[in-house]
């Protein structure tokens, strides 16, 4: 639905478009409309506010604005405006209400007499048009500059001190973590794959925090992690319930000596192979994000 919208939007705004971010002119202002990881539609300026007083008055112009449309909306350091549109409608009526929310901003924005400004640093003026991590906006000059070179140190950063060795033994760590919740979790009678995610999300920040290269090994080493974490967990599993098992009356030692031999057997892999695809289905979300950041997609900037 989000890409129809997109589409109509900028049929109906002539507005131009790069990936599912759109960016024009409506009056003599610019905006643009975007939508982020999670499928939420927003519309987005730069406001330059230069004082209190002109910050107030745009305020409260917009609370008026938001209860005649009804959308949330967020201004950071007193200049960056983003109203999120709700999109439980179809994609025609959510295009209708985007270009109502977008002509009352403008109305009001004429009526306080605001001109747009950088989005990054708020100096007044119009600018060219750049996609920034999948988010539309003018930018100064000044700040391109030091926004390349920011990427520039940031990549030679992680050339010189990432290692994928560190990154993995971090992973390794974390996905572990994630296996001891996933035993818990089977133990009290749940659907253990459902900790997928969180283990996804351990792995990524053990990478992050043990000082991991961004780079393209990235992602296929938390991967790999989070499977040898589930294996792990299948077999932990197999170790307690032995454990348990009065019948056998096996010290734990013997316990955990005996579960790797659960390897061997066919439905122990059935399960492993179950508890994989919902483990890596969980942490989708995880493994695009790092396959992101490990090519910089996520900071790329692109001119219009």
């Amino acid at each position: 639905m989000t890409n129809k919208l997109i589409g109509i939007l900028q049929e109906d705004l002539h507005f131009e478009r790069k990936g599912d971010s759109i960016i024009g002119t409506h009056g003599s202002r610019w905006y643009s409309i975007n939508r982020n990881s999670s499928n939420t539609v927003s519309l987005v300026t730069s406001v330059n506010l230069e004082d209190e007083t002109h910050f107030t008055s745009f305020s409260d112009a917009l609370k008026q604005l938001k209860k005649e449309l009804k959308f949330s909306y967020n201004i950071e350091e007193n200049h960056k405006l983003t109203i999120v549109i709700g999109d439980k409608l179809t994609s025609k009526a959510t295009a209708k209400k985007t270009e109502a929310i977008l002509e009352g901003l403008n109305r009001l924005m004429d009526e306080l007499d605001l001109k747009n400004s950088c989005f990054l640093c708020n100096k007044e003026g119009r600018f060219d048009a750049y996609l920034v991590a999948a988010t539309s906006t003018e930018l100064c000059p000044e700040c391109i500059n030091a926004y390349n070179q920011t990427i520039g140190a940031l990549k030679e950063e992680n050339a010189l001190h990432g290692s994928y060795l560190k990154g993995f033994l971090g992973a390794l760590v974390g996905a572990l973590i994630g296996s001891i919740l996933w035993v818990v979790v089977s133990y009290l009678g749940y659907l253990a794959a459902l900790v997928g995610l969180a283990m996804a999300y351990l792995a990524y920040s053990g990478y992050k925090i043990a000082g991991g290269k961004l780079g393209k090994g990235m992602a296929p080493i938390i991967i790999f992690t989070i499977i040898l974490a589930i294996i792990f967990a299948n077999v932990a599993e197999v170790a307690i319930s032995l454990m348990l098992d009065t019948e056998l009356g096996l010290t734990p030692m013997e316990a955990i000596r005996m579960s790797p031999r659960s390897l061997y057997i066919a439905d122990t892999w059935i399960n492993i192979g179950m508890g994989l695809i919902f483990g890596i289905l969980g942490s989708l979300g995880i493994i695009r994000q790092s396959m992101s950041e490990g090519s910089f997609k996520h900071m790329e900037i692109e001119k219009y």
